[in-house]
């Protein structure tokens, strides 16, 4: 099978294929409306399988006019850059010119063309470094990157995510996140690869989402631990329906009590791990897994990973081609191994754990500190919603771990409660000297928190924590 939406609507022309609200579209009706998208295309000089298609810049809204254009985008192997919508314009132009995008696509673009101008693939594109998207990083600790990422990775992706999931009659993927990111973009490509349904979600609000899920019968679903955590709190308690098969959790790393909340509702939860680089998960726990494990699972088929110094390599097929801006060409192979500045372990069954970003592990008087860890004690106590965990420079420690909290209650009743608290779960030097509450996290649109500006927003308000 081929990244081709032509190609899907010979072999399964009356399967659904995507569905908005109470819209379903099949594979023939896909093609159909991706043919016209390439008439516009083409009569702006990109036909389908040029030798050096430029990039074209995509404004990644998941309605019906991107991803349709998106589908044809990826069957004439026309690179894309996916620009997620909630993006400043300085941010979008940042990134058009480093991805040297020529050309800006917006859910406006059906208006300029006559419905019978249409333009089809016959021959599928699957030349293996032929660029398919550039997808910017996430951001969480400074700028994001734009990464190149090839058909051969989304193809190597898909066939390992395929590989452990299986496709079962009938499946269908929620696509939650944008597809301005290498977690949602994968669900499209998985799906065009297996011919199998994206069911779009309705909007952000967990109450919508998960009334879809039973509604569109889905079966499959990726989300970070935000989204898990928000449909988790809904009242009354939600508990997924009976044909969802599994949910697979990655992008951020997930509090214990979170997965054992989820675990409790008989959530089927596989713990990921991957990052734009590897085109999305390059581990995953076992399908089906029945019991919870702090591990993100094994490496998938064709991935490899190793530890050295505490720091995950990772080398394989879906490997990303290099870094837009470095250079006019990518420049990586995916034989070579790549430093994902996370540091992890592998146990003696090959599973890997993920013990936090390189910027995340800190240092005060000559002791390593894992942020994740004394977050994930912060957030064990009642009085906390949130935390996240960050270093402040420190002339005579190196390094004095700080603390930036939402708390549950008022600041003067939580601080003895919370102080008792870190007493009793971290070592003297694990424990925060300063701490700054907040009212909310800053966070990136996949969700995650953004380190980086909950350091701008903490600076000049540092005060003592208590003892």
């Amino acid at each position: 099978m081929s990244l081709c939406v032509f190609a899907a609507a010979r072999e399964a022309p009356d399967e659904a294929a995507l569905v908005l609200g109470s819209r379903v579209r099949t594979w023939a009706e896909l093609a159909d409306q991706a043919a016209w998208a390439l008439g516009w295309l083409e009569a702006r000089g990109l036909t389908p399988g040029m030798s050096e298609p430029p990039v074209v810049a995509l404004e990644a809204s998941n309605t019906e006019s991107s991803l349709v254009m998106l589908y044809a985008l990826i069957s004439a192997g026309i690179p894309v850059l996916p620009l997620h919508p909630r993006l400043s314009d300085v941010e979008r132009e940042t990134q058009r010119r480093l991805a040297r995008a020529t050309l800006l696509i917006d859910e406006c673009w059906r208006d300029a063309l006559p419905r019978d101008v249409r333009v089809s693939v016959t021959t599928a594109i699957d030349a293996d470094e032929r660029l398919l998207a550039v997808v910017f990083t996430s951001g969480t600790s400074g700028s994001p990157k734009g990464v190149a990422l090839s058909r051969r990775a989304f193809l190597a992706s898909a066939r390992a995510s395929a590989h452990n999931l299986g496709w079962h009659a009938g499946d269908r993927w929620l696509l939650s996140l944008p597809f301005a990111h290498v977690g949602g973009l994968s669900v499209v490509t998985r799906c065009l690869l297996g011919r199998r349904c994206v069911v779009v979600a309705p909007s952000s609000e967990p109450g919508a989402v998960c009334g879809c899920l039973a509604a569109h019968r889905v079966t499959l679903v990726s989300l970070v631990p935000t989204q898990l955590g928000r449909w988790l709190a809904q009242k009354p308690p939600w508990r997924p329906p009976a044909g969802l098969r599994a949910v697979l959790l990655g992008g951020a790393a997930a509090a214990p009590a979170l997965i054992e909340q989820a675990t409790a509702r008989h959530v089927p939860i596989l713990l990921t791990y991957g990052l734009t680089e590897t085109c999305s998960q390059v581990t995953t726990q076992r399908y089906p897994t029945t019991t919870w494990a702090r591990h993100c699972g094994s490496p998938l088929p064709g991935v490899e990973i190793v530890c050295p110094d505490g720091l995950i390599h990772v080398r394989g097929p879906m490997l990303f081609s290099g870094y837009v801006g470095e250079g006019a060409r990518p420049v990586r192979r995916p034989e070579e191994w790549f430093c994902t500045d996370d540091h992890g372990e592998l146990d003696a069954e090959g599973h890997l754990y993920v013990l936090g970003r390189r910027e995340e592990l800190l240092n005060t008087g000559g002791e390593n500190v894992s942020a994740v860890e004394v977050e994930q004690a912060l957030m064990r106590s009642a009085c906390v919603a949130q935390a996240c965990v960050v270093g402040i420079p420190d002339e005579t420690w190196g390094q004095s771990v700080g603390a930036v909290v939402v708390l549950t209650g008022p600041a003067h009743a939580s601080a003895q409660l919370l102080a008792r608290h870190v007493r009793a779960e971290l070592g003297s030097f694990k424990r925060p000297r300063l701490w700054v509450v907040v009212s909310d996290l800053p966070r990136t649109a996949t969700g995650k928190v953004d380190r980086a500006a909950v350091q701008r927003l903490a600076a000049g308000r540092w005060r003592r924590f208590p003892t």
